[in-house]
């Protein structure tokens, strides 16, 4: 496809990249392929002329039978794909333009799921509970899985024994250099050396059970989204009024583009589901924890043994019937 794609707009150094789940360690298997177009840096006529040239991109695909949609109303303007008129395995991915910030991001959350083995567990976990109870359409107004990873991150960086550090301040504290993509500060601790010193300050033991248990209670009770940003670049505390984000039922900063809210697309019912599904599914854990409810032991328990505690959706007058199967 890159060789098509270089005759097509006559780049020989063009190059597709992967970004997104299936580079981040926390890809699921129905997950979409994420591609990123690059080009020669000092290329700028195609780079200005981005739906111009994602219109060649799309007729590529096309040519090769795939079932292609041109979305250029978004904030980052996307040719979607699927191959369902191939072999109809329903396989679908999407092409972004010099979206050169999503590629930094989806390296730094893969070094955050190389930091613990537990973290790309949790992860999975979050995610298909959040499909299990509804709350992962972000096209709907409910929470995007991207934002569930960063809302673990923080968790995670905040629990009282640290399982995660925080990258990106780590790497100031370095004085390494700035990293400038697209306007904003790229720059993480990736490094081995520094990473094993990171780790000796994170000794949380808990298993993956107990830390999702954890992170249920971390937002359910302790995060004031009333006031405060989740973001994962700093230890020091960010509030909405920082941010002149107060309009925002929820805010979830995004880590290198820091004028993004990935949840600002989250309507009120949305916002206040999610928090219930939160404290149903606590409730539910401490049924199914021994007979004392004493959570600090080990207990086991599947994604199954949600589905007596998954809401009704919007109260009575919603959906309650209409659930994604994990």
């Amino acid at each position: 496809m890159e060789c098509k794609l270089r005759v097509k707009l006559d780049q020989p150094m063009l190059s597709l990249i992967s970004f997104g789940s299936l580079v981040n360690g926390f890809a699921q298997n129905d997950c979409d392929l994420d591609l990123c177009l690059r080009l020669d840096e000092t290329n700028t006529r195609l780079k200005e002329e981005v739906e111009s040239t994602l219109s060649k991109i799309a007729e590529v695909f096309e040519e090769e039978g795939y079932k292609v949609e041109k979305v250029f109303n978004a904030k980052v303007k996307i040719v979607k794909f699927s191959d369902s008129q191939k072999n109809g395995n329903g396989f679908m991915g999407d092409v972004s333009f010099s979206n050169s910030l999503a590629i930094y991001n989806s390296v730094m959350l893969q070094t955050y799921s190389k930091f613990d083995d537990r973290v790309p567990k949790l992860g999975l976990f979050i995610k298909a509970w959040a499909k299990l109870f509804d709350v992962n359409d972000a096209s709907t107004g409910s929470l995007s899985s991207y934002a569930y990873i960063v809302l673990m991150i923080n968790y995670l960086q905040n629990c009282e024994e640290p399982v995660l550090p925080f990258l990106q301040e780590a790497a100031k504290d370095a004085s390494s250099e700035r990293i400038d993509v697209d306007g904003w500060n790229a720059q993480f601790v990736s490094d081995t050396e520094t990473l094993k010193e990171l780790k000796k300050h994170c000794n949380n033991k808990r298993s993956v059970g107990e830390l999702f248990y954890g992170f249920l209670k971390y937002y359910a009770n302790r995060f004031d989204f009333e006031f405060n940003v989740v973001q994962i670049r700093s230890q020091q505390r960010v509030t909405k009024l920082d941010k002149s984000w107060n309009g925002y039922y929820m805010c979830v900063e995004d880590p290198f583009d820091l004028s993004h809210n990935l949840t600002g697309g989250v309507k009120i019912r949305n916002f206040m589901h999610f928090m219930v599904c939160l404290k149903s599914s606590i409730n539910g854990l401490r049924l199914l924890a021994d007979e004392s409810k004493d959570l600090t032991k080990p207990f086991y328990f599947s994604l199954d043994s949600f589905r007596p505690f998954i809401p009704a959706k919007f109260g009575p007058r919603g959906k309650g019937n209409d659930r994604q199967k994990a």
